[in-house]
C-alpha cells in the first residue's frame, strides 16, 4: 500500500504504486526500483535526479510504457496503464505521452520542428495504410479468411477474442 495520501477530489495525472524492477546479469540480480510510489498532479513539474545507475531512466521507461515493472502499477489520469495490451500501450504512447531522451537521435538534416513533424507524418501515413488495408481491401480478405476458418470448423468462433494463456482447441 502507498504512503501517499491523495485528497478524494483529486485524480493524479501520473501515479506509480509500489513499482519494482530488477535485471538479471548472469548470477547477479540488480534491484533497480524497490517499491517506488510517485504522484504527479495536473500542472505539476517533474525532475528526476540521482546518481548514475540509480534507476532514473528505468523509472521513466516504466512510467512511459517503454518497459514493464516486475511488480506494481502505473496510472495515468485515473486509468491503470501498465496492464494494457502492447497495442493499447503503443497507441497511448503515440497519443498521450511525450518523452525527450538524453540521446534523442534526431535526424541531423532536419530542424527540430521537422523532426517532430516527421513523427506526426509517420503516424498519419500509418493511419492511411491501416484504413486502406482494413477498409478498402477488407471484404475480399475477410471473405477468404472466413472460408479458411470454416474449413477447419472454426466459423462459429470468428467473432471471439482469444483468452490470454488459454487454448480453445
Amino acid at each position: 500500500m502507498t504512503d501517499l495520501e491523495i485528497p478524494s477530489n483529486i485524480t493524479p495525472m501520473l501515479e506509480t504504486r509500489q513499482i519494482y524492477k530488477q535485471y538479471q546479469s548472469g548470477t547477479t540480480t540488480l534491484e533497480v526500483l524497490r517499491g517506488v510510489d510517485f504522484l504527479l498532479e495536473q500542472g505539476g513539474f517533474l525532475a528526476v535526479v540521482g546518481q548514475s545507475g540509480s534507476g532514473k531512466s528505468t523509472l521513466l521507461h516504466v512510467m512511459g510504457l517503454l518497459d514493464a515493472p516486475d511488480r506494481g502499477e502505473v496510472w495515468l489520469d485515473g486509468q491503470r496503464i501498465d496492464n494494457l495490451s502492447v497495442w493499447e500501450k503503443d497507441r497511448l504512447r503515440n497519443n498521450s505521452i511525450g518523452m525527450v531522451f538524453q540521446a534523442y537521435h534526431l535526424l541531423p538534416e532536419l530542424t527540430a520542428l521537422e523532426n517532430v513533424l516527421t513523427l506526426w507524418f509517420l503516424s498519419f501515413i500509418a493511419s492511411i495504410i491501416w484504413l486502406c488495408v482494413f477498409y478498402v481491401e477488407r471484404q475480399p480478405i475477410q471473405h477468404r479468411e472466413e472460408e479458411r476458418l470454416d474449413r477447419v470448423r472454426f466459423a462459429e468462433m470468428t467473432e471471439l477474442l482469444p483468452e490470454p494463456g488459454k487454448s480453445r482447441q
